[in-house]
């Protein structure tokens, strides 16, 4: 099962990101943002295990530091416990450049086996 986590600024887009996952792989994802992730689902998503699950960070290279040492955290504490893939999106700011879910669209016929 794909867990997808990104920072509150590109929140929508992990949302798309999961839509289309759900739509066109019909596979059942999850998402959520930093930094509430960090206070809700460490200690729940530690009790599932690998279990075919896959964590996807989308990240952009102007994310805050306290958000990139987040990330960093997060890897550590899951990284053992769960595949980890980390989705750079690329932009000038997250304010003038509209993060598209066309970039995210090779994704979307990738299957998971719980």
């Amino acid at each position: 099962m794909p867990i997808i986590y990104a920072p509150e600024e590109l929140s929508t887009v992990a949302y798309r990101f999961r839509t289309e996952i759900n739509e066109n792989a019909k596979q059942f994802a999850m998402s959520h943002f930093l930094p509430e992730q960090n206070h809700n689902e460490i200690s729940a998503r530690l009790g599932f295990g690998r279990n075919g699950c896959e964590i996807f960070l989308l990240r952009h290279e102007n994310e805050g530091k306290r958000i990139a040492k987040r990330f960093e955290i997060l890897k550590s504490i899951m990284g053992p416990h769960f595949g980890i893939t980390e989705v750079h999106l690329k932009a000038g700011t997250c304010s003038q450049s509209p993060f598209t879910p066309c970039s995210l669209r090779p994704w979307h016929h990738i299957t998971w086996h719980c």
